[in-house]
This record gives structure tokens, sequence and C-alpha cells, in this order.
């Protein structure tokens, strides 16, 4: 089942409007359209707005993205992901350190299933950043850290703005 929750709200010194949006996705790809389908919905509701999408989207954008998983991860799955992306105008931030956010119990499984999405316009606000992979579904946003973090733990949100 697909658990989505988001706050528009005012943010930092320009008072900007922000959508930031906690995103838990479901595994079949017909939840997951139902999911996008929503959330581009919203995109269109609120207009123009600095927009964050974080969390867990139980899919990857390419193949590389997953270690040692048996069988053929679905090109269809990766194929509406990457839409979805492009479609919302949305900037996949890059990882540093480790490459995976999930992990199977005796690690015989890796995947990059937990990223950040942000708009060109959060980007040009507070710059692409990059997210930093603490522990299983524990990451990091770190924007200009002298002025913005996130911070995702088991998908709640915290934010940090320093002024």
């Amino acid at each position: 089942m697909a658990t989505i929750h988001g706050v528009c709200l005012r943010w930092g010194v320009n008072a900007n409007r922000c959508v930031v949006v906690n995103v838990y996705s479901p595994y079949q790809l017909v939840d997951k359209r139902r999911l996008w389908e929503e959330i581009i919905m919203s995109k269109r509701g609120f207009g123009s707005c600095l927009w964050c999408i974080v969390g867990d989207f139980n899919t990857v954008r390419r193949q590389d993205e997953r270690k040692r998983v048996i069988g053929e991860y679905g090109a269809r799955d990766m194929e509406e992901f990457n839409l979805f992306i492009r479609d919302m105008e949305l900037i996949d931030i890059p990882l540093v350190g480790k490459r995976f956010t999930w992990f199977k119990s005796d690690d015989s499984m890796m995947s990059r299933l937990d990223r950040v999405l942000v708009s060109e316009s959060w980007s040009a606000q507070w710059g692409v950043g990059y997210v930093e992979v603490h522990t299983y579904h524990n990451i990091f946003l770190w924007l200009d850290p002298s002025r913005v973090t996130l911070s995702v733990n088991f998908h709640v949100i915290y934010f940090y703005y320093h002024k």
C-alpha cells in the first residue's frame, strides 16, 4: 500500500513556497502508477513551487542499482519510474559513499530504493547537493550544509534550516 505525506510551506530567507513529499511506494507497478499520478496531479494543483520528493520508491532507475538480484528486474517498472521523474522535471540527487539504500538481512541482495528527487527550482535555490547513506533506509540530503540539511530516517523527515 502506498503512503504519501506532504507539506506545503514557506521556507528560507526568501520564504520560498516549497512542497516536500515523503513517499513509501508499493511494490506492484499498478499501485506505483497510482502513486505517481497522484503526485503529478498534486504538482499541477500547487502550481509553481520548489519540490522535494523523498523516500522509498521501491524501484530502481537502472539495472546497476541492484546487486545480486535473482532474475531480470522489470524493465517496464524502471521505464515508468524514469518517465515519472522526467514528467515531474525532477533531478535525482546523487549518492555519496554507499551505492545502495536497501540490503537483505544477509547482504545477499542490495538495491537503491531510497532517493531524493528535487525540482530544478529547488536546485536553483539551494543547489543539487548530495545524498549520504548512513544505514538501512536512513539517508541525509546535504544541500549547502551551512544553510539546509534534510534527514530521512525510517520515512520520517527532519528539516534543518540554518540562517
